[in-house]
């Protein structure tokens, strides 16, 4: 072989275009495709990324990220201590990052903030800016990351209630949505952080034309207890305005005991019974063969794919099974010991059928709970999380494994 077609020449060429912001995706995927045969380079061929992003060179920036974020999927620890690089590559290069670039900058620090939140303290000036970026799918990444800290680091956000107000009155119906909730998690913590938002939240839950956000609004006072005085001098509770608070919050939804034991009798009375079978032939007896379409629900999938990106859902710890459905409940895909299918049952028959991606269920099972959300119409993920996980940092990581999987799964 000659000296300048090996593996670590190759690496090293790319790494070379990509520090000279010369590079495009293919390189991208080529070095991918080279650090597969080679896995011993992958924690060089980082540092050179993050010695790049501590260049001046704003055209490779973009690049440098996503190599990074995608390089280092498989060992969290080779990007722990970059936050304030990237932080400091999403400052100076807004503009060359462009929306791919930022979406991979916010991955690879909501990757370091599962493990250590409180490396995110210099971090919520760009992350706001991001909540009131014009793209929907940075401002969404923005707010799973603020979610996170709110949840796990809440202290962090003294000071920072100014942000908040900002993005209340924000341009996008979302970003206020997001910045209600980020409120409302705060708030469950101490109010105090979040007390100079209350105002600014009646306002809205009052007079806002949208009834999500004046919803969301006043699911946020209620944590504030306070009371307001009426016109007649009398004080009145917040939470007895009829803001719409009473709606069910497929979010909080819990299921009541009696309703369990009707899940599982119902699992156990429909376990041999083949529905799809069943009705596929009625189609025929009634000479309707022809409306039968076997892949109409069936999402057609990479299984080492789905598997792989199960598999990174798990690596934060507080999740130690996880599982693909299809929406009669079959296992498409699964990582770690299954989950039984007494629960996976439950689940798909409580979850509702015409219920959109998003949607959720949770079911407690002794000191863990096994929660399922509709990927989208034809597909569930479903995971069983470790005793002492948070049930809301569970949450947050299944919505950003979603986005992997939606596209994995057509």
């Amino acid at each position: 072989m000659l000296w300048f077609d090996t593996p670590q020449k190759k690496t090293q060429n790319i790494l070379k275009t990509i520090g000279k912001g010369k590079a495009s995706e293919s390189h991208v995927h080529e070095l991918l495709q080279l650090l597969e045969k080679q896995p011993q380079m992958v924690p060089d061929v980082a540092a050179y990324l993050i010695a790049v992003l501590k260049d001046n060179n704003k055209k490779s920036y973009m690049l440098a990220i996503s190599a990074l974020n995608k390089v280092s999927e498989n060992d969290d620890k080779l990007i722990e201590d970059t936050g304030d690089v990237i932080l400091g590559s999403m400052q100076k290069a807004q503009k060359e990052l462009g929306v791919d670039g930022m979406l991979n900058a916010l991955e690879i620090l909501f990757r370091i903030a599962k493990y250590d939140p409180e490396k995110m303290k210099n971090a919520f000036v760009e992350l706001f800016i991001c909540l009131g970026n014009m793209n929907p799918r940075v401002r969404e990444s923005s707010y799973h990351l603020l979610s996170m800290i709110a949840i796990a680091k809440p202290e962090l956000y003294r000071g920072h209630s100014q942000e908040l107000r900002r993005s209340l009155n924000g341009l996008n119906l979302d970003e206020r949505i997001y910045s209600c909730k980020i409120i409302s998690a705060l708030a469950d913590h101490d109010t105090s952080i979040v007390e100079d938002t209350y105002e600014k939240l009646k306002d809205i839950a009052l007079t806002h034309v949208n009834s999500d956000l004046r919803s969301e609004a006043a699911y946020a006072m209620k944590k504030f207890n306070i009371k307001e005085e009426t016109d007649t001098g009398r004080s009145k509770e917040s939470q007895d305005f009829d803001f719409g608070q009473e709606l069910l919050r497929p979010d909080d939804h819990k299921l009541a005991p009696d309703f369990g034991v009707i899940a599982d009798e119902l699992s156990t009375r429909i376990s041999d019974i083949n529905l799809k079978s069943d009705a596929a032939n009625l189609l025929d007896s009634m000479g309707l063969g022809h409306l039968k379409n076997p892949g109409e629900n069936e999402p057609t999938f990479d299984a080492a794919k789905l598997q792989s990106s199960l598999r990174q859902l798990m690596r934060s710890g507080n999740v130690e099974r996880a599982a693909i459905l299809n929406t009669y409940g079959e296992v498409i895909a699964s990582a770690g010991e299954a989950i039984e299918k007494s629960m996976l049952a439950n689940l798909v028959a409580v979850l509702p059928a015409g219920s959109g991606p998003r949607t959720r269920i949770s079911l407690a099972v002794k000191d863990r709970n096994c929660v399922a959300v509709r990927v989208n119409r034809k597909a569930i993920l479903a995971v069983m999380t470790k005793s002492d996980a948070s049930l809301d940092i569970v949450q947050l990581e299944m919505n950003k494994s979603i986005e992997s999987l939606d596209k994995l799964l057509t």
